[in-house]
């Protein structure tokens, strides 16, 4: 990985070092620049970190009055994946306090997963038999160590490794698809071997059952800071009416800015302010003089995932 340089003031407030996404593992060194803008010399007494993972590995001595000088910083980043954080404290004599520079980056997790199939339509209770494959930058074989599923009837394993390329392994798996209608979602976990510190892959497996509703889109997508509206339409049986009860995401009644009821074809839209998590969407109504519920799939775009 190249170098970059940024530029800082010693003694002054600066801002933050921006790493941006760091593939798990990747090794590189980051330059930051001091610069002495008083009259005197600056004696620096050292820099370090407060992570194991980011190692200074050049600090100047004294900096003159209007000179330069860096300080070099090695990663190695093998850690869970998600938000990082930590400082640079660079100790000198031109101030009171040491300066602190914040670092930040955002860590990718060590494996990446791919599900050939994607998202599934399915009759209920269907028997999905697939293949899932793992990539992972670790030194060491993931595998699976247990199965955590909101449906009955999935196993999975074992996981195998595959022949190229290297650091590539397979899953198969077995899913005995709910006979409810609507979107559903079970879930694999996979860790590394006992002992090793990084985080699980939570491996989705979503599908639809297919019923006598139908909806489009079959999951919501909401964009970051959930602003702006989403449309959702239910269709029913033609000459069957379709009346609006409610709305909610986990529990959590959603406001309906608009919906059309009263026919076969049932236009929503969601006011998309509320706070929403990847999930389920429950939409209740009348059909027939009798009331249903059908979920739908729930994603926030700015979720973290692999």
């Amino acid at each position: 990985t190249g170098r970059r340089v940024d530029q800082f003031l010693a003694g002054a407030d600066v801002e933050a070092i921006e790493l941006g996404a760091i593939p798990w593992g990747e090794r590189f060194e980051r330059r930051v620049r001091l610069r002495n803008e008083g009259s005197r010399p600056i004696i620096v007494r050292g820099s370090t970190t407060s992570c194991g993972c980011a190692k200074v590995v050049e600090t100047p001595s004294e900096v003159p009055p209007g000179a330069e000088a860096d300080v070099v910083i090695a990663f190695r980043m093998e850690l869970p994946a998600g938000a990082w954080l930590a400082p640079l404290i660079v100790d000198h004599d031109g101030a009171d306090a040491p300066l602190r520079i914040p670092m930040s980056a955002r860590l990718r997790p060590a494996w990446s997963f791919r599900d050939d199939s994607g998202f599934r339509t399915v009759e209920p209770g269907t028997t999905i038999r697939d293949t899932l494959r793992l990539r992972t930058r670790h030194e060491s074989a993931p595998r699976v160590l247990e199965l955590r599923s909101s449906e009955e009837g999935l196993t999975a394993g074992p996981l195998r490794a595959e022949d190229a390329p290297a650091g590539a392994f397979a899953i198969p798996f077995t899913l005995r698809a709910a006979l409810r209608s609507g979107f559903h979602r079970a879930e694999i976990n996979v860790f590394c071997p006992p002992g090793d510190p990084h985080q699980r892959l939570r491996i989705p497996l979503e599908y639809w059952v297919e019923g006598e509703v139908d909806a489009e889109p079959r999951r919501l997508v909401f964009p970051p800071a959930n602003a702006g509206e989403r449309r959702l339409v239910l269709t029913g049986p033609s000459g069957d009416e379709l009346v609006f009860v409610s709305a909610s995401a986990q529990g959590v009644p959603l406001e309906i800015v608009d919906v059309e009821d009263g026919a076969a074809v049932m236009p929503l839209k969601l006011n998309a302010q509320a706070p929403v998590n990847s999930g389920r969407l429950r939409v209740s109504f009348e059909r027939g003089g009798r009331q249903e519920t059908l979920s739908i799939g729930l994603r926030s775009r700015d979720a973290v995932g692999p």
